[in-house]
């Protein structure tokens, strides 16, 4: 009839879709109206491809210089202790205690214990020779004319020096070997009468010298 099928005689359209997309519409032609199918939308372009990026060149950091050290001043070492050993005294004097004193003496001729009469227990320096030294001023010794005096050197029931028989003078020498062992050189005691232990050497090892003579004095 050629008024298409809007708008006269009515108000029609159309649509061509391909795909679920629209090639065409319409409705207010003539005779006839073409619609392109073969057209379609553009390609899609893929987004470029980003080259390697070149990593950025790091700025040359210099190490930090270290603080200076002090060297370490070590610690004052103390010295080490000096051992001592306790020997016990006992001196029983005559009837006449007035007379009699006694010292002992370090290898320096430096005394170090001193009394008269009584129990005494000084501490004495271990690893070294001592002299003990008794007086009588009366030249009688402390026994037996006027009482029975005594004296006597000993660590727990080892007797090491005793007497109390002698003139004016009577003197000792002894080396504190350890707790254990006390050597007693017997060629100090030389015409002195002594009753007990330490009378006379018998082995090398009980004399200051280490040498013990057949008549049983200390060399």
């Amino acid at each position: 009839y050629g008024d298409g099928i809007c708008c006269s005689v009515g108000v029609g359209s159309y649509t061509v879709s391909v795909n679920g997309v629209e090639k065409g519409s319409g409705g207010d032609f003539d005779s006839s109206e073409y619609a392109n199918l073969c057209t379609s939308d553009p390609p899609t372009t893929a987004p470029p491809t980003p080259g390697p990026s070149a990593a950025p060149s790091s700025v040359p950091v210099t190490p930090p210089t270290p603080a200076p050290v002090a060297p370490l001043t070590p610690a004052p070492v103390a010295p080490p202790s000096v051992s001592c050993i306790t020997v016990n005294i006992n001196i029983v004097t005559d009837d006449y205690p007035d007379e009699t004193s006694w010292t002992i003496a370090d290898e320096d001729g430096s005394e170090v214990a001193s009394s008269s009469i009584g129990d005494v227990t000084p501490c004495l320096e271990s690893n070294k020779v001592f002299t003990f030294s008794i007086s009588d001023d009366w030249g009688d010794g402390i026994c037996c004319s006027h009482g029975d005096g005594s004296y006597k050197l000993y660590r727990g029931e080892a007797i090491f020096i005793e007497g109390g028989e002698f003139g004016h003078h009577a003197e000792h020498t002894f080396f504190l070997l350890n707790q254990d062992t006390v050597l007693v050189d017997h060629s100090t005691c030389a015409g002195e009468v002594k009753k007990g232990a330490g009378d006379k050497c018998s082995e090398s090892q009980q004399c200051l010298s280490n040498m013990c003579e057949s008549d049983g004095k200390c060399a």
